[in-house]
């Protein structure tokens, strides 16, 4: 066993060369992911059927797919950098057609992305109150969405992501602060 107190950290990569096509990394609830490096996987770096979870200062790239969030809630996604990726960076999604399932109440706060193949996130619908805030792009900004409610935050790169498909959502002011976030928590 590790102290809470000690840094605790782990490398799951080059699963694709060794012939395994398991994603990197796979929980399901209450859980915390941090300072992990995930790279070179045959599917997906990070594979979280989430809820009640954090995922920080992860460095996830280049695997075909970088990370998905099926069934994802109540989800605070920072400080981690997404690249590299041959298909997209980020993958929300619905694995049943239950509405309280939808994907929904995910932050997804000053990570960097970019550099990924197809697009740096796909967003299926029904997924609902998906923020995205001050986050940085390095390279297009592309977004593919589905009539899902998803939010962004005026005077951030979040503001000039390029999405095919219905339109971002602009934020209220008070919805972009991390404090009002927090709600979404509880």
């Amino acid at each position: 066993t590790v102290d809470d107190a000690q840094e605790c950290s782990a490398e799951f990569l080059e699963n694709a060369r060794n012939g395994d096509t398991e994603p990197g990394v796979l929980w399901s609830e209450n859980y915390a992911v941090y300072s992990n490096n995930l790279h070179d996987n045959g599917d997906y770096g990070l594979d979280l059927h989430a809820s009640s979870g954090e995922v920080a200062g992860n460095l996830v790239q280049d695997n075909v797919r970088g990370v998905k969030f099926p069934d994802a809630a109540h989800v605070w996604i920072h400080h981690n950098g997404i690249a590299g990726s041959s298909w997209w960076g980020m993958f929300f999604y619905n694995t049943v057609d239950i509405a309280e399932r939808a994907s929904h109440n995910i932050a997804f706060y000053a990570n960097t992305i970019g550099q990924n193949g197809l697009v740096q996130a796909r967003i299926e619908k029904p997924a609902i109150n998906i923020y995205f805030i001050d986050n940085t792009y390095t390279s297009f900004i592309n977004v593919m969405r589905n009539q899902s409610a998803i939010y962004r935050c005026a005077d951030t790169q979040d503001e000039s992501v390029f999405v095919y498909g219905t339109r971002f959502k602009e934020a209220s002011p008070a919805e972009c602060k991390l404090s009002a976030i927090g709600k979404l928590f509880d």
